[in-house]
């Protein structure tokens, strides 16, 4: 494994490293999981999309609504 140099230059694998912050890490953490959960659930509860399906009559009869 390659090591990441302190000055911000890539090391030989082209990975660059980055400085951590310990009090916010926790914070965002937390945001970044809550919002894939909520996303998780939200892909579970819409059915995938068939075009075979769609109705090309009732599309063009509702776009002028929209």
């Amino acid at each position: 494994m390659a090591s990441t140099r302190l000055d911000g230059a890539p090391s030989p694998n082209g990975h660059v490293a980055v400085e951590e912050s310990g009090a916010g890490e926790s914070d965002s953490n937390l945001l970044g999981r809550a919002v894939r959960g909520l996303a998780g659930q939200v892909t579970r509860r819409i059915p995938r999309a068939d075009l075979d399906e769609r109705d090309p009559d009732f599309i063009r009869e509702r776009l002028p609504l929209m």
